[in-house]
């Protein structure tokens, strides 16, 4: 049976330095980690206590990674799901309580049936989401006169949330702070009832049974 280290990070720096190039083989979906991390890096942290920021290691490699910004879900990425147990061990020693898991679908569902079968708790499917990844651009036929350069700082006009909302932009209050999220993180709506079985990330809130 293989053995499976799960590796809590005293910082979101230490943190990157281990597991940033495992996550940059799939960057589109970890770029939410990425993204939270290296915030927390940079001294952004909205967050409640404790935060935590994980990678699961077999051997000398790193093969997924866990993380939880209170009050928000637990994050996973994939993973062998061998490594389950011992990584559900652990989160309930740093988390005794958590309000749901957001992962891919298989990964979510073995890890809140690990989690909840003790508590006496039943998971319940709360979102689906897909992510997107741009790998080809197709330029114009007849492209605007100019050139490329790279964005400079003044290129930059970050939004707030208002004028976000008079733009049309609708945020959930969950997404509100965290507005990378959104643009990372596309909701399929009505394709659901079609395409359930290929959503990239699956939300379960973890309740207690009626």
């Amino acid at each position: 049976m293989k053995a499976f280290r799960v590796v809590e990070h005293g910082d979101a720096a230490a943190f990157l330095d281990r597991a940033t190039e495992w996550l940059l083989r799939d960057e589109a979906a970890h770029n939410l980690l990425l993204g939270i991390a290296g915030r927390l890096r940079d001294g952004h942290n909205p967050y409640d206590d404790p935060i935590s920021l994980i990678t699961v290691e077999e051997g000398d490699e790193v093969v997924g990674c866990a993380w939880r910004t209170p009050p928000f879900n637990l994050g996973l990425t994939a993973m062998p799901p061998a490594a389950l147990p011992a990584l559900v061990e652990a989160v309930g020693r740093l988390h005794p309580a958590l309000p749901g898991i957001l992962g891919p679908p298989e990964v979510v569902r073995e890890a809140a049936r690990l989690w909840a079968a003790p508590r006496s708790l039943t998971g319940r499917d709360d979102m689906a989401l897909r992510i997107y990844a741009l790998t080809d651009v197709t330029p114009p036929a007849s492209p605007p006169p100019g050139r490329f350069r790279p964005a400079a700082p003044g290129d930059v006009h970050p939004l707030s949330v208002e004028e976000l909302t008079a733009r049309g932009v609708r945020l959930e209050a969950e997404c509100a702070e965290h507005l990378h999220a959104i643009s990372l993180l596309q909701p399929v709506g009505d394709i659901a009832q079609h395409h359930r079985a290929r959503f990239d990330v699956l939300v379960i809130h973890v309740v207690r049974p009626d």
